[in-house]
């Protein structure tokens, strides 16, 4: 039976349209609303992550292939 991977996430509101994520498997970053939605430029939005996650999905895909 294949095993089950899990993967886990903690978000905090830090306020001003600013929040902090930590990853399960180590890393941690500030980040905001994007800048047309009242937040705050140059920083990770929860839109960015989301295309990101899907990009890097499919090249890895590709590459282990």
């Amino acid at each position: 039976m294949a095993e089950t991977a899990t993967y886990t996430t903690d978000v905090s509101w830090q306020g001003d349209h600013w929040g902090h994520v930590v990853m399960g498997n180590g890393p941690q970053m500030m980040f905001s609303a994007p800048p047309d939605a009242y937040g705050h430029a140059g920083v990770l939005t929860p839109e960015d992550a989301f295309v990101a996650a899907a990009n890097t999905c499919i090249m890895m895909m590709f590459l282990w292939a």
